[in-house]
């Protein structure tokens, strides 16, 4: 809320939502060498900005614009796996999008309500390449790897690349263990992450640490997920900016919560004792 010497008073909202989802239709094939696979991905999203101007004198004309954005395009994934007895690796690669669609400017200040159909835009999503490693050092334990190395510098974000690092570790116990609770899969890991922008001409780092595990049901394909993750992104001293972000996920896997299960059973007699 703004005040002018106590005569004019008004609040001003601005608020940004965005989002941007990815449908993908996946080919994969199998054989002794390794295994490959290829995705053709559907890109769709939005960006919206809108600012809202609210006076408490009733003597002046409130007022809301909104901007907003589509994005929507196709690309492609292609990848490729191999498994050697307690080693396994993976490789893949994401094509760079060019991601456009229709603008629009609204605005909403009495008497005057129009909407502005502005020239397409366009927005460039980078290339990926991505890489991960999981060795397996015993029966119920193993690590992973991964590296990720963003391309951008094709495109209008940033003249530099960027890149992603994350280890993890995963206790897979046997399921024949006799007490529930020895049965529950236990996963530790973190992530090192630099940002494509600076701030103060520095690079913004973004670090996590996670931790899940699995609580198996009666069933094998039955099964709840539970995790946690620490985030940290930035330094106040040397950008101004720091975010510090505590995340918890809960997922459930294999309720069938459309339909019930088919009873395969008939009536049937059940013959009498015999005297």
């Amino acid at each position: 809320t703004i005040s002018f010497q106590d005569s004019i008073n008004y609040t001003l909202t601005n608020t940004i939502k965005s989002n941007l989802f990815k449908t993908s239709i996946l080919y994969a094939h199998k054989n002794n060498f390794a295994n490959l696979g290829i995705s053709i991905d559907y890109y769709l999203g939005h960006r919206t900005r809108s600012w809202q101007l609210d006076f408490e004198d009733d003597g002046f004309t409130d007022a809301k614009y909104e901007h907003e954005k589509i994005f929507k395009n196709v690309g492609f994934t292609a990848g490729i796996s191999k498994r050697a007895k307690n080693f396994a690796y993976g490789l893949s690669y994401s094509s760079q999008v060019k991601l456009g669609g229709d603008e629009y400017f609204k605005f909403d200040h009495y008497p005057e309500v129009d909407t502005l159909y502005l020239d397409p835009h366009s927005f460039v999503a980078p290339a990926e390449i991505s890489n991960s490693f999981t060795f397996k050092f015993s029966k119920h334990f193993k690590t992973s790897v991964d590296f990720n190395y963003e391309l951008l510098d094709n495109t209008d974000l940033s003249s530099e690349n960027t890149y992603r690092v994350g280890c993890g570790f995963a206790f897979e116990p046997s399921r024949s263990e006799n007490k529930w609770y020895r049965r529950i899969p236990l996963r530790f890991g973190g992530y090192y992450r630099e940002l494509p922008f600076k701030i103060n001409d520095k690079i913004i780092l973004e670090k996590a640490v996670t931790f899940g595990l699995t609580i198996p049901l009666k069933f094998s394909d039955k099964k709840i997920d539970i995790a946690v993750k620490y985030l940290t992104r930035g330094n106040i001293e040397k950008h101004d900016v720091e975010d510090n972000a505590l995340t918890f996920s809960f997922g459930i896997t294999g309720f069938d919560i459309f339909g019930k299960r088919v009873r395969k059973t008939a009536p049937r007699e059940i013959p009498k004792a015999s005297k």
